[in-house]
């Protein structure tokens, strides 16, 4: 038993724990004073019985809560917290803790002899005499009592219960059942299971005790987590008063910013006034000029008149052609004239204001002691791109199937199953909704109005910024993807045979078609092992397509070859990997987006198709992803199969340089297939779009069926 006593004050010895950290160790933890009937939970945490009897109506879920302090689940006893077991190991401390060294203690009782034993039901000391009379009494004989040793240590000394033999004590254990049992129940119920004294098992289980407390891993974790603890006060400590001074640099900044900002203002004030002072003086010059030249081709004009009306024959014989020669070549001459109305002064156009960057003018908060300062230009160049906006599209949990940016920080969101269109700015506001009464696929935008696809309805509807509905044209095909070549002032559609993909086969007929206003439609020539091209990309002269059947990313010049086909094959040398693509789209620098619903990942390519990275997976937060798009400040517009839409600034990303430059804005949203069924749960159909040729993956317009 010395061995054991050794070990085991050598473990508390190793854990250092200082005055603070052993008082927060004796407090209860919701109240963070000295334990009052101190209660233990299933997780081996004390709290004070009204604090926990509290904490519990406030946070339990019918029969279970979290444990305010490690939130392990805990099953609420039967008869509530009453049933806790008390904790006899810690207590008000005032007994042997309180007092230190080796001061006896006083009988709380007969306040004369030396205290012998605590009882902590009474929470009171006794001395030998007055706690033979404590547990005669009928009302505290079932008390937990401890005794005290010289130095005022507690000794706990239980009467422990049986629980179905409740006038039986405690005195065997079963080792079957790994249970506390008495005289009776080893006689009946645990009759034929092996048990043992509870003095045995219990010397057995302290050496066990000791040994395990004693482990080296345990001392060590304790004193990282002190360390910790200590760490973090330290920086609490040293961070005291610093949101002031932050809030203080800002306002520094932002009275430095109004300074620049009012210098601007001066410099278009004076510039102004220049300008306006030089048009006074050149229009005070050209009145005085135009005055000379009216003075003097009215006096010809007049001496004409009194000429044809005075003079004899001689006269007007002698003057008539030199006369018609002078009026020809004074009127003539009117460029000052011209000039003068063509100028109508200076104006000023405002410039954009982006949020985003005048925010990284302003500043930016930094921790200066952080590894990811001492970054290389290099390294920064590969960090993931900056989040600059979350927000949901209503009515909510639905798909996302387009997303269409406009020129003005601005996008059209296309909720293709419910018949919806939203324009968003770029902080999440909807500016304007627009219904429809079929179900639509997907979004571009060209000059000035949105352009969607109708699949079941086979027409292409157009939409301007008052929201204006129109019908464009119509086609022969189920028409699905659509793409704005804003150079050429051209739309591209692809046309499918089958509305619904997952009926798709890899020999049905599908082709792209090129619209142009007042031109009509024209087919552009396609591969044959295109079987379904639902969503479109431009990258200068190549045709990027989403096959949502071949599961492929298919690159064709624009006479119809197959240039490149990206099938999952990551190492770029063939080796295919689980790959379902749905959105596409393509930045200036003519990197391609490209959404796969496999791995809920958004993968970039090269313009050559070639594989690069995982350029958003989840860990950027990326859910459930199905549309993407890009728009002219380089920024990703990525829409979910949640409602959910995700603006990230590209900006931000090493991406830009490597690539050949492409001017062809693109926005290519895309759509996962929709249940036309609007009550439907939206969880088969989300599973479904796994496998592209699942019936839960259906085509957007399977409600035209």
């Amino acid at each position: 038993m010395s061995d054991i006593l050794m070990a085991f004050r050598k473990a508390v010895n190793k854990a250092k724990l200082n005055e603070e950290e052993q008082k927060h160790v004796r407090q209860c933890f919701i109240c963070n004073e000295d334990f009052k009937d101190p209660r233990l939970l299933d997780c081996y945490h004390t709290f004070c019985f009204e604090c926990i009897k509290e904490y519990i109506d406030v946070n339990s879920k019918g029969d279970k809560f979290k444990c305010p302090l490690c939130t392990t689940e805990t099953n609420l006893p039967q008869k509530g917290p009453d049933e806790f077991e008390k904790n006899c190991f810690v207590g008000d401390l005032r007994a042997g803790d309180g007092k230190g060294g080796n001061e006896k203690q006083s009988c709380d009782v007969c306040y004369k002899a030396r205290a012998t034993s605590f009882c902590y039901e009474c929470n009171q000391n006794y001395c030998q005499f007055c706690v033979s009379f404590h547990e005669k009494f009928q009302i505290t004989q079932d008390h937990n009592v401890a005794g005290l040793d010289e130095t005022g240590t507690r000794k706990v000394k239980r009467k422990v219960k049986c629980p179905t033999h409740e006038k039986n004590e405690i005195q065997y254990f079963c080792e079957q059942c790994k249970s506390l049992i008495c005289v009776d129940c080893m006689m009946t119920t645990h009759k034929h299971h092996k048990s043992r004294d509870v003095v045995e098992v219990a010397n057995e289980f302290r050496r066990d005790l000791a040994l395990e407390i004693n482990k080296e891993e345990y001392f060590q974790h304790l004193e990282a987590l002190s360390d910790y603890s200590k760490n973090m006060k330290k920086k609490r400590e040293a961070n005291d008063g610093n949101e002031d001074r932050l809030m203080k640099s800002v306002e520094e900044q932002l009275e430095a910013f109004q300074n620049v900002l009012n210098d601007i203002k001066l410099d278009f004030i004076s510039e102004i006034s220049d300008t306006g002072m030089a048009i006074q003086n050149e229009a005070k010059d050209g009145r005085n000029t135009m005055e000379r030249r009216f003075k003097s081709f009215a006096a010809i004009y007049f001496f004409s008149k009194l000429l044809l009306d005075q003079a004899d024959d001689t006269a007007v014989v002698s003057h008539t052609v030199n006369l018609r020669k002078r009026l020809e070549t004074l009127s003539a001459d009117n460029t000052s004239r011209k000039k003068m109305e063509s100028e109508s002064g200076i104006a000023f156009e405002p410039g954009k204001l982006d949020k985003s960057i005048l925010k990284e003018l302003f500043g930016k908060l930094h921790d200066p002691s952080s590894e990811e300062n001492e970054k290389s230009n290099d390294e920064k160049a590969t960090e993931k791109p900056l989040l600059i906006c979350k927000f949901e599209c209503p009515p909510g949990d639905c798909v996302v199937s387009g997303i269409a940016p406009t020129d003005n920080d601005m996008a059209w969101v296309c909720m293709g199953a419910e018949s919806v269109l939203h324009l968003f700015t770029l902080e999440g506001a909807c500016k304007k909704t627009v219904s429809f009464s079929h179900v639509l696929d997907d979004v571009t935008y060209m000059s000035g109005r949105g352009y969607l696809t109708s699949n079941g309805a086979k027409m292409v509807r157009a939409v301007d910024a008052n929201g204006r509905k129109s019908v464009y044209t119509k086609a022969e095909m189920c028409v699905r993807g659509i793409v704005a070549d804003t150079t050429k002032n051209l739309l591209f559609v692809s046309c499918v045979e089958n509305d619904v993909f997952f009926d798709g086969k890899l020999d049905d007929i599908s082709s792209i078609i090129s619209i142009e206003k007042n031109e009509g439609i024209a087919s552009i020539p396609m591969s044959r092992d295109v079987p379904y091209p639902a969503r479109l990309a431009l990258n200068n002269n190549n045709i990027i397509i989403s096959d949502w059947v071949a599961q492929a990313v298919i690159i064709q010049d624009n006479q119809g070859k197959t240039t490149a086909c990206y099938q999952g094959d990551k190492d770029n040398e063939g080796k295919k990997t689980d790959f379902n693509p749905r959105g596409i789209c393509v930045d200036e620098n003519g990197y391609i987006y490209v959404v796969d619903i496999e791995t809920d990942t958004i993968q970039m390519l090269d313009s050559t198709g070639k594989y690069q990275k995982d350029f958003l997976n989840k860990d950027d937060g990326l859910e459930s992803p199905w549309s993407v798009a890009c728009d002219a400040a380089s920024r990703l517009w990525v829409g979910s199969q949640n409602g959910t839409i995700m603006i990230f600034n590209l900006s931000l990303t090493g991406t830009s340089g490597s690539s050949e430059s492409d001017k062809t804005r693109s926005s290519t949203p895309d759509q996962r297939g929709l249940s036309g069924n609007k009550s439907r749960s939206d969880t088969s159909s989300k599973a479904g779009s796994r496998n592209g040729h699942s019936r839960g993956s259906t085509g957007s317009n399977e409600s035209g069926k």
